[in-house]
């Protein structure tokens, strides 16, 4: 895993930089043209970067065919579905400092726009069940419903915790269809009580245990790995019998007591960067930096 921080002229050097990194850490750039950039995900799969105006889509599949649209590739994330767009992280054509993590499975990232933060997500987790039996462990997540970076509605949200109605967290299940990852109310508080009731799936600690979570006796933090379960009620599983699917690697979920943007904890000589939930401030998640 590789961390690199930048600073974005706009979004289109943003888009440059980030497919340069990508290229540089073993991602193959198998489609570009002004408004779709494919890569090779190097384990497996494939993530595509549609660009909308100032924001970036993300889409997904495991097979890509050059002469398919996007949309229409085997396996991708389907589109409108149930009133459903893709994951989007929206962007600025004014400068912008960035925080991206690559590896061999994942693009993950933080883009700080003035005084808002705008994560995303795209590519593969790290699954519990092996590659037989989950081919294509695939997770998208962006900003909620943010059409513009200044969006400041509930239904904007970082995908570790609500991760909006209209654009969700997705997430590929080893049967190969995409469930939406995200909970089933549209509050905007970290202790409440989710209803499994629907047929979604979840950022676990982030669905409604953040607010329990506490530090050491000696005041040091305590990480969580955050880990995606699909809640599959028409089936009579309980809430917590859920398919536990995998981590979202380097994501983590800590105390929120006393954090502050941008803070860095150190956990075993790992650093964990603090990143606000938007434009929250009272709500954070941790973010692997080394």
């Amino acid at each position: 895993m590789a961390l690199h921080t930048f600073t974005a002229i706009d979004q289109t050097d943003f888009v440059s930089k980030l497919l340069s990194h990508a290229v540089g850490e073993g991602w193959t750039l198998v489609c570009d043209n002004a408004s779709e950039k494919v890569l090779k995900i190097p384990a497996v799969g494939y993530l595509a970067l549609l660009i909308d105006g100032v924001n970036i889509e993300f889409q997904a599949f495991r097979l890509y065919d050059a002469g398919r649209a996007i949309g229409d590739q085997i396996g991708a994330l389907p589109t409108p579905a149930g009133g459903l767009q893709l994951p989007r992280v929206p962007l600025h054509n004014q400068p912008f400092f960035v925080w991206l993590s690559v590896s061999e499975r994942r693009l993950a990232g933080v883009c700080r726009v003035s005084n808002t933060y705008h994560s995303f997500y795209a590519g593969l987790l790290l699954p519990f069940a092996p590659t037989d039996q989950y081919p294509f462990p695939c997770y998208l997540g962006g900003s909620g419903d943010a059409d513009v970076w200044s969006s400041t509605s509930q239904a904007v949200s970082a995908y570790p915790f609500y991760g909006g109605q209209l654009r969700p967290g997705r997430v590929c299940l080893p049967g190969g269809g995409w469930q939406q990852v995200s909970r089933a109310d549209g509050g905007d508080s970290l202790d409440f009580h989710p209803s499994y009731i629907n047929e979604l799936a979840y950022v676990w600690p982030f669905d409604g245990g953040l607010a329990n979570l506490g530090k050491t006796l000696g005041g040091e933090h305590v990480i969580y790995n955050a880990m995606i379960v699909s809640s599959t009620p028409s089936v009579g599983l309980a809430p917590d019998d859920g398919m536990w699917l995998g981590y979202l690697d380097g994501i983590f979920a800590c105390s929120n007591v006393g954090a502050s943007a941008e803070s860095v904890i150190t956990i075993d000589s790992i650093q964990y960067l603090l990143v606000p939930n938007v434009f929250r401030g009272s709500q954070y998640y941790a973010f692997r930096l080394n």
